[in-house]
């Protein structure tokens, strides 16, 4: 009995060993059966972003569970069966094998999987460029794709020719025209992958000016520029006669028809293409064409009479014709004698027409008027009204009425002015106030006076009545030290003060209801003793006098603030308190300032784009000492 146990136990030990082998062995059989393999990879070689097919079997027929590498670099699977898979060469990927892992298994390929050394990262790609053309060292912009966002990783090329990078991201690139750069394609080459845009870009050279004929000429004449690199495009090149843009009529590569544009004075020709400048090496000559402007000065000559041992002084009018190239004053017709006995005249006006001047007499209180011949200036005198003991005396804008100031009784008169014949008619007076008239300015809409009190330290406003030219008194507001001369700019917003006792120049906005003036900021710090202003007909510079050393000073202002930044100091004269007044002609190229010390009339030529003065040929004046002002 207990043999037959032992028995059959060592029967059921040696069934167990038995099962579990055949076990084993079955399942080693099943893990064989579902193991993937590789037997093919199309294609064999690619870049970046490339399909790729991969045949064999007992792959995962969900797309998922399949898990490619590139020589270790994990792919994307896009589909999958157990005998075919459908992925991508990954970004990064390198030459070698490909594996696939999927039930457990990895299958790898028997052959390296070639990934070409100029495909690592994906293709960059131009899609346009601006501007489409440029000079050496403009910017352009190049959009596209795949760029890389480190600058130094782009090489970018014009037709071959490196340039430097300035930024990039991956859609856009900013570099520089290079040095040598013709004109052809541009290439753009990352991680050894070269795009090239399928426009070319033209590099366009400087302009230069190599002549022009004639080398003179009048307002309106032709010129011919001959050079290289112009626009063929007329509008595109910019042309300016000593900084007055004039109109191109025609254009070439190297040549510009053009002609001397109004208000162009002496000085070189400038042309400008794709922001680029030439000047020219020499002057043109602005010639004196017939000439509508004219100046107008008051002198006083003396002359000797030995027989009676006297200086014996004659006051006269001095008429000039302005030549509109170089501002240079010509004497035109013949002096007019105003007087021969009080040799006191102290104020001209000119009307607005250019058709009347007004010459105001303290002495003899009157005002006298003269007929202009509107062809050579010359004065011819028509009447004369009873006027102020005064010297002060002004033109509204619209040539309606005159007005002058009153030193004995303080106050201003008003006259009306006939249109036809320039004859004036008394009107009214202001009322009284301590201290006269030093300046009186108007505005240009002829709405408000302004009196300037030298004594009172005050400007006087008052409103013009539009139908008798009345005035009536509705403010006055403080002023600095001693001011002396007032100006209000062409806009009318601001009202300009110097004051003489303190070296400033004040700003004063002005109400356009009311007339009234507001103080902007600081006043403006000047030379010693500033006294008389004067304001280009554009507004924007203005110019002042000083008494410490007899010259200009210039300033330009800011039309929206009307602050003031100077320009530069301009020395006149060597003589003490010389200056007499200074006026900017009608057409805002020229400054004139009287000069008693030397007898004569200073010009200076206004540079019209930064307001700097040029000092002209002077005017001989014996015995100026009166306003200067312009006509038409």
């Amino acid at each position: 009995m207990g043999q037959k146990k032992a028995f059959v136990s060592k029967v059921n030990r040696a069934s167990l060993i038995f099962l579990s082998g055949l076990v084993i062995m079955l399942s080693g059989c099943h893990d064989d059966h579902n193991k993937p393999s590789i037997t093919g990879v199309t294609p064999t070689s690619g870049q970046a972003g490339d399909a790729v097919t991969i045949t064999g079997k007992n792959f995962s027929t969900t797309a998922a569970n399949n898990i490619v590498k590139f020589n270790g670099t994990t792919a994307v699977v896009t589909s999958a069966t157990s005998r075919e898979i459908v992925t991508a060469v990954p970004s990064g990927a390198t030459t070698g094998r490909i594996t696939v892992r999927a039930h457990g298994h990895t299958a790898t390929s028997s052959s390296d999987f070639t990934v070409n050394s100029s495909s690592v990262g994906a293709s960059p790609t131009i899609t346009g460029f601006t501007p489409a053309t440029g000079l050496v060292g403009a910017a352009l912009t190049i959009t596209g794709t795949n760029f890389s966002t480190t600058g130094a990783d782009n090489t970018v090329k014009f037709n071959g020719t490196t340039a430097v990078v300035n930024s990039s991201t991956a859609t856009q690139i900013i570099a520089s025209v290079p040095e040598g750069a013709t004109s052809g394609t541009i290439s753009v080459t990352v991680n050894g992958i070269t795009a090239i845009s399928s426009a070319s870009f033209t590099v366009v050279s400087p302009p230069t000016i190599t002549g022009f004929t004639p080398t003179t000429g009048e307002v309106g004449d032709t010129v011919n520029i001959t050079g290289a690199n112009f626009s063929a495009t007329a509008a595109n090149n910019i042309v300016k006669f000593n900084g007055i843009t004039a109109a191109v009529t025609s254009s070439t590569a190297t040549q510009i028809v053009t002609s001397v544009p109004e208000g162009a004075t002496t000085g070189k020709i400038t042309v400008a293409v794709n922001e680029r400048t030439a000047t020219s090496a020499s002057d043109f000559t602005v010639e004196s064409s017939s000439t509508s402007e004219l100046a107008y000065v008051l002198a006083t000559k003396s002359t000797y009479d030995e027989v009676n041992d006297i200086y014996i002084n004659v006051d006269q009018i001095l008429t000039f014709t302005v030549n509109p190239g170089t501002g240079a004053l010509t004497a035109a017709g013949t002096p007019v004698d105003i007087d021969r006995t009080d040799g006191y005249k102290y104020s001209i006006a000119i009307h607005p027409t250019g058709k009347f001047a007004y010459i105001i007499s303290s002495l003899e209180e009157t005002i006298t008027w003269y007929d202009i011949d509107d062809s050579t200036g010359q004065m011819t005198e028509a009447g004369t009204v009873s006027g102020p003991w005064g010297e002060v005396m002004t033109i509204d804008p619209t040539g309606k009425f005159l007005y002058a100031n009153d030193d004995s009784n303080d106050n201003i008169w008003s006259y009306s002015i006939d249109g036809d014949t320039g004859a004036l008619t008394y009107s009214s007076q202001s009322s009284y106030i301590y201290g006269g008239a030093n300046s009186i300015a108007i505005d240009p809409s002829g709405k408000f006076l302004y009196e300037v009190a030298y004594w009172m330290d005050k400007i006087y406003i008052y409103t013009i009545d539009s139908s008798t030219g009345a005035l009536t008194s509705v403010a006055d507001t403080d002023t600095g030290y001693r001011p002396f001369d007032a100006v209000i700019d062409p806009s009318g917003k601001f009202l300009y003060t110097t004051s003489y006792g303190d070296d400033t120049i004040s700003v004063s906005a002005v109400n356009q209801t009311t007339g009234e003036l507001t103080d902007l900021g600081t006043p403006l710090s000047t030379e010693e003793y500033p006294e008389y202003l004067a304001i280009d007909p554009s507004g924007k510079f203005l110019y002042a006098t000083h008494n410490s050393d007899n010259g200009i000073s210039a300033y330009r202002v800011d039309e929206t603030t009307g602050a003031l930044t100077s320009i530069g100091n301009y020395s006149v004269t060597d003589g003490s308190d010389s200056i007499n007044s200074i006026i900017v002609d009608v057409s805002g190229r020229f400054l004139y300032a009287l000069d008693r010390y030397d007898d004569e009339v200073e010009v200076f030529v206004i540079n019209q784009t930064t307001g700097a003065l040029t000092a002209g040929t002077p005017a001989a004046v014996e015995g100026a000492n009166a306003i200067i002002t312009m006509g038409e």
